[in-house]
C-alpha cells in the first residue's frame, strides 16, 4: 500500500526564524529584531525560537500594525 505524500509546508504549524524570515521575504536580523520589540509573536521551545504559521498569515495579511 503507497501513501499519498503531502506538500511538506502544507501542514506545518510553526517556523524558524530563518524559514519564516524566507516565507516573509525579510532579512533573519530584521525579523529577530521584530521578534524582539515584541511586533512579532513567538515562543521559545528549548533553544528554538518558533513563529506560528498562523502568526506568519497575519503579517502577510495585516503587516506590522
Amino acid at each position: 500500500m503507497q501513501t499519498e505524500q503531502k506538500d511538506s509546508n502544507c501542514d506545518r504549524m510553526g517556523y524558524s526564524v530563518g524559514e519564516a524570515a524566507n516565507v516573509l521575504g525579510l532579512a533573519q536580523s530584521g525579523l529577530w529584531k521584530w521578534i524582539s520589540l515584541g511586533k512579532v509573536r513567538s515562543v521559545k521551545i528549548g533553544n528554538r525560537r518558533i513563529i506560528s504559521a498562523h502568526e506568519i498569515e497575519r503579517l502577510l495579511t495585516e503587516g506590522l500594525a
